[in-house]
């Protein structure tokens, strides 16, 4: 299982696997030492025609810092222009100018034997090709079909056997989204389980937040700073879950955060309710003499609400202080909640569809940002918003290559919402990758 190095860093005995394999597959492609930069339109499309050729065989990866020597592939690696070159969200900004329908992949930086890689991993289509369509002089031709050939390269579909080879892939693809339908009526008892809409989870969220507001044991002290998080498939189906299946599940995310549970379940906190399972404190939690309030909701349909009082709200109001709010704490909470939530629908098998994440940070407005750790660089960064709201949506299986990535985005985003112009990434980069080390 891979685990952090440097902070922000990869290395796995898997993915150092795939770069020292020494010769490329259908699934697996090589490219030198090179730069992403969107000026050399030249050198991103032939990347963006590798990623097509890839999507539409059966997916896989290309590992960038591996260069052709002779009759081999030498693991050169990348150096540090190179290597901050890359990052997700640029990447596939980029690619879905050309691709339709749009392809999302995950960019990985990764550590092997001191020398650092990007690997990029690109998902197959689920249901039919994807087709260019925007061509690039003497790289890319549209509209057009690009696979991987029997010799490892990405071209253009020119022979009926390279287009049989697609048909039998989506023929595949439909056959397994037909025999999860059929599991999903079985477990549902209904013929038409699943419905879009969102207007569901809504519906849940406001129930959850009503509840809070109903059993909150502080309600008298009127606190308005918390941190809260809702996680949701895309589909909505009331019963997905049977009410069994949902206290193993939440069992199986408990875990400690450096010294503090984001999940926990016992027998006098947790209980079931119609519809899920919640947990609250039935009583004025205590830590230090200091109020504490965890509240939270897993539904059938898999949507799950997080609530949590800031502590920096309570230690401001016993001390008489201006508020703030902590920068280590908000992204061990966005940390916390990112690889919950992959655990979660990991054991739940909620996996084949975008999994959205709604942060809000609740009463900002006036709070400053402020640094526990002594090393940082002190600076005065204030929100002049009533609340913060960050929102990410990809599938579960870019949420799990990407866990710290995803988390330092969320913070980029509260920073900027605390008007710093220009965070320090690479700090938020060791304080999730502290967080993460040894859990995964």
């Amino acid at each position: 299982m891979a685990h952090k190095e440097d902070g922000k860093y990869k290395r796995s005995h898997r993915l150092c696997g795939l770069i020292y394999r020494g010769f490329e597959s259908k699934d697996l492609d090589y490219k030198g030492p090179l730069l992403w930069d969107e000026s050399d339109k030249g050198a991103c499309c032939e990347l963006v025609k590798d990623v097509l050729a890839l999507a539409n065989t059966k997916g896989g990866f290309i590992v960038i810092g591996v260069a052709e020597k002779g009759d081999g592939f030498e693991p050169v690696g990348l150096n540090e222009e190179q290597l901050a070159s890359f990052e997700t969200t640029r990447f596939n900004t980029f690619l879905q100018n050309y691709v339709d329908p749009p392809i999302n992949t995950t960019l990985l930086k990764v550590i092997c034997e001191g020398k650092y890689f990007v690997i990029i991993k690109v998902p197959p289509f689920p249901n039919i090709p994807h087709i260019c369509v925007k061509p690039y002089p003497g790289v890319l031709s549209a509209p057009t079909i690009y696979v991987r050939t029997d010799n490892n390269e990405s071209a253009p579909v020119k022979h009926s056997a390279d287009l049989q080879a697609v048909i039998e892939q989506a023929v595949r693809n439909r056959e397994e989204r037909l025999i999860k339908s059929f599991r999903s009526i079985l477990k549902t008892g209904s013929v038409f389980p699943e419905t879009r809409t969102r207007k569901g989870f809504e519906t849940q969220l406001k129930e959850a937040i009503e509840a809070f507001e109903r059993t909150n044991p502080y309600k008298n002290k009127d606190y308005q700073g918390y941190r809260e998080v809702s996680l949701s498939p895309e589909r909505f189906i009331r019963y997905k879950l049977s009410l069994a299946e949902l206290k193993p599940a939440l069992e199986k995310v408990s875990l400690d955060f450096k010294g503090s549970s984001f999940v926990t379940v016992t027998p006098e906190t947790t209980y079931f309710f119609q519809e899920g399972i919640e947990h609250r404190n039935p009583y004025a939690a205590l830590i230090d003499g200091l109020p504490r309030l965890i509240f939270f909701r897993l539904y059938q349909s898999g949507f799950f609400y997080h609530r949590k009082l800031m502590w920096e709200e309570v230690v401001a109001r016993d001390q008489n202080s201006s508020p703030f709010l902590s920068a280590e704490s908000t992204i061990k909470y966005i940390v916390s909640a990112i690889y919950t939530m992959v655990r979660l629908y990991d054991y739940l098998n909620i996996e084949e569809e975008p999994i959205t994440i709604h942060l809000r940070l609740l009463g900002t407005e006036g709070r400053k940002l402020v640094f526990l750790d002594s090393s940082f660089a002190k600076a005065e960064y204030r929100c002049r918003i009533a609340k913060i709201v960050v929102e990410r949506a990809y599938p579960l299986s870019e949420w799990r290559a990407g866990i710290e990535d995803h988390a330092v985005e969320m913070m980029k985003e509260v920073a900027l919402k605390f008007n710093w112009d220009d965070p320090d990434l690479d700090y938020f980069h060791g304080r999730a990758g502290e967080l993460l080390e040894g859990l995964e």
